[in-house]
């Protein structure tokens, strides 16, 4: 288990998150490989290009959890997208397939316009939503062209938000405390928790305190 990681930093890396890496890897390996490749990112190691995108998303947390940090990992420009275009709130979407992406962004586009439009809809499918819109009093009213570029418009507008806004559901988090010898102790990943769940925020804590206070005996 200890060979994944390499000996400069393996006796800083918990059990459990250790255990987790290799049950991972037993499956797909994405989770895996997101760690093992932040873990090293961290530590300044040589990483992909694609990698070093992710260094600006360290932070530490707020509140429950305040002096542990996190970095997002097994992020790609798909995953991203679904989970974070439009206010529907949903559990997060790994690694989806391209058509699966599309599809979504674009009832979230159409469903947010009849909405803004009062056009009526009974059924969030794209070729209802589309039929909807199409014959609606609304399109007679303003005229195909405009309708078109307003929903470029509001396209444009939710992918921006994708990729500009701040603390945006990513997928999983790499959790790691900074100790005072100037080294980062990796203990937990988890997928996204939610600010407001101040229960499952204060059960993670004790874990990862646990988990640091033992690397830290053994270290």
């Amino acid at each position: 288990m200890c060979q994944l990681f390499d000996h400069k930093y393996s006796d800083r890396v918990s059990d459990s998150l250790k255990e987790k890496v290799l049950s991972n890897i037993k499956a797909d390996g994405v989770i895996a490989r997101g760690v093992l490749e932040a873990i090293r990112l961290l530590e300044g190691d040589t990483v992909a290009q694609s990698t070093k995108a992710m260094l600006h998303k360290e932070r530490e947390f707020k509140g429950e959890l305040a002096g542990f940090y996190h970095i997002h990992v097994a992020e790609n420009v798909l995953s991203r997208t679904i989970n974070n275009v439009g206010k529907k709130k949903r559990n997060p979407v790994k690694n989806p397939e391209p058509d699966e992406v599309i599809e979504y962004v674009t009832i979230q586009v159409l469903e947010s316009y009849a909405k803004s439009c009062n056009i009526p809809y009974s059924q969030d499918n794209s070729q209802h939503l589309v039929e909807s819109i199409r014959h609606s009093s609304h399109v007679k009213k303003v005229g195909l062209d405009k309708v078109l570029a307003s929903l470029q418009e509001k396209t444009n507008v939710m992918i921006n938000n994708v990729f500009y806004s701040k603390n945006k559901v990513t997928g999983d988090w790499l959790i790691y405390k900074k100790h005072s010898d100037g080294k980062n102790y990796y203990l937990d990943y988890t997928p996204h928790i939610s600010p407001h769940d101040l229960q499952l925020q204060s059960e993670l804590k004790a874990s990862l305190s646990k988990s640091f206070e033992l690397l830290i005996s053994q270290c």
